[in-house]
């Protein structure tokens, strides 16, 4: 693993890390991803994106079945084999991935809060992803830039 270094640990950074240590979210989800995604938003709160949060790590079976029930059919959930009654067909579709192999199921995936953001941090994502072991969904040919998890 490469180690990240910061040449300023101002204030912030040490406030903001501290306050990681204290919220619900770090209380779930494989420990590996755990820390890398600890390491990533240190690295880009020092990097001077310091309202980016965690979201979540880990997610239930049955949210991400209602999930992925958004923008699909009835037919598309018994095509599923899931509960046709959780099909949401006027919603915008939010996940491609079957409840079955989501990596938000298994705690290998995190989803964040990028405030206000968007526009202008994907190449700091990108990098700071490169150098803790994760695989960023703004990459994907269905961009999700929201989205960080374990390679693998």
């Amino acid at each position: 693993m490469v180690m990240i270094s910061v040449t300023s640990h101002s204030e912030e950074c040490r406030a903001q890390t501290a306050a990681m240590a204290d919220h619900k979210v770090w209380e779930h989800g494989d420990a590996d991803m755990r820390a890398k995604v600890k390491m990533l938003v240190w690295y880009l709160w020092c990097k001077g994106y310091g309202r980016v949060r965690v979201r979540e790590i880990a997610r239930s079976h049955e949210a991400q079945r209602q999930l992925y029930g958004q923008g699909r059919s009835t037919r598309d959930m018994l095509a599923a084999g899931l509960a046709p009654e959780l099909a949401q067909p006027r919603a915008e579709r939010v996940t491609w991935i079957h409840p079955d192999r989501s990596k938000h199921v298994q705690g290998r995936a995190a989803d964040l809060d990028l405030a206000d953001y968007e526009s202008s941090i994907g190449a700091v994502i990108a990098r700071g992803c490169e150098l803790v072991g994760l695989q960023w969904g703004g990459n994907w040919k269905v961009r999700d830039i929201s989205h960080v998890e374990l390679r693998g």
